[in-house]
């Protein structure tokens, strides 16, 4: 699972948990993000901040960011994280999802280890992730300037329309309309990822209100 920066990726995996998905272990929650980040801490460790440094680019996926031909491609990376599920426990009985922004950047490589990996972009109007990077701690320290985050977000814009044309295994589901209560788009994702759906638990874990707070800030 990827998108951009703030667009709702941790809300949507959160979802996605409920109905099943394994994660592992996990970041939690705080003050910028109240129910947790649904955030693998060993493969975003291990692999995308790594693979970034490597590359002399923003392990954080701010500034500077890796031109996509420059992303290199290693099946043989898939051990890694093969080690990562193993070590946690993963029984290979369930789907297993990995969300991180950041793999918006690292796609080619990610593709190359996963070539029938199910890919899930969560979208977010422009405006409103620029207001929620301005308005989130750890990513305002890069820049309190509307007009920087706007070429970041096309930079991912970019990137992920790059992975939609790649992999036909690509589904856009909206951050705001989950939140709003309508999440038929991700019940039909859910089915096709070969988790069942549990609607009770994504609405008991879904806050709109949490949601219309970060929109407001």
């Amino acid at each position: 699972m990827l998108g951009h920066p703030r667009s709702g990726t941790s809300m949507v995996a959160g979802c996605l948990a409920a109905c099943g998905a394994w994660t592992g272990e996990t970041f939690a929650g705080d003050a910028d993000n109240p129910k947790g980040y649904f955030e693998n801490v060993r493969l975003r460790e291990a692999v995308d901040k790594t693979v970034l440094r490597a590359l002399g680019c923003d392990p954080l996926g701010v500034d500077p960011l890796p031109p996509i031909e420059i992303v290199p491609q290693q099946p043989a990376l898939r051990q890694v994280v093969e080690t990562v599920l193993d070590r946690e426990g993963y029984d290979r009985q369930r789907p297993w999802l990995f969300k991180d922004a950041k793999m918006t950047l690292l796609w080619p490589l990610w593709l190359s280890m996963f070539p029938d990996a199910l890919w899930v972009i969560v979208e977010r109007p422009e405006d409103e992730v620029v207001r929620s990077c301005l308005g989130t701690s750890f990513m305002a320290r890069h820049s309190g300037d509307a007009g920087f985050w706007r070429r970041v977000v096309a930079a991912y814009s970019e990137r992920l329309k790059s992975l939609e044309t790649a992999s036909p295994q690509c589904h856009r589901v909206n951050a705001g309309e989950i939140a709003s209560g309508a999440a038929e788009r991700l019940e039909a994702i859910a089915v096709a990822a070969g988790l069942d759906w549990n609607g009770a638990a994504v609405g008991a874990f879904v806050s709109r209100d949490l949601w219309t707070r970060r929109n407001e800030a």
